[in-house]
């Protein structure tokens, strides 16, 4: 989902994201700015997101990047029976550089 700003995405929507958490189906986050990222610790919206964990944030990742790891992730999750959590996790996990702005938290 291409969200505002920092992953700023409308209350209204929360009632869905919760029916999809429940049903494990992950929702990722990602913004629309141009070299933006989205961490859901910059505004309310989002930090209300990482609370009730209803989304993943991408971070700084790209489309493709997000596209192929949740592909990925998700036949994992077929096979090897890889948890909605551990989709959460993973997603988040920097494997080949793909997310830079965790490094800037981190420091």
């Amino acid at each position: 989902l291409r969200a505002f700003g920092a992953g700023d995405v409308s209350t209204n929507l929360h009632p869905a994201f919760e029916y999809l958490k429940d049903n494990e189906i992950p929702i990722i986050v990602t913004t629309q700015a141009p070299n933006g990222n989205s961490n859901f610790q910059v505004n309310e919206p989002g930090q209300k997101l990482r609370e009730k964990e209803l989304a993943i944030p991408a971070y700084d990742m790209s489309i493709e990047s997000q596209t192929t790891k949740l592909a990925w992730l998700l036949a994992q999750k077929r096979d090897d029976n890889l948890t909605y959590a551990d989709i959460n996790r993973e997603m988040i996990h920097d494997i080949r550089g793909e997310i830079n702005v965790l490094k800037e938290l981190k420091q």
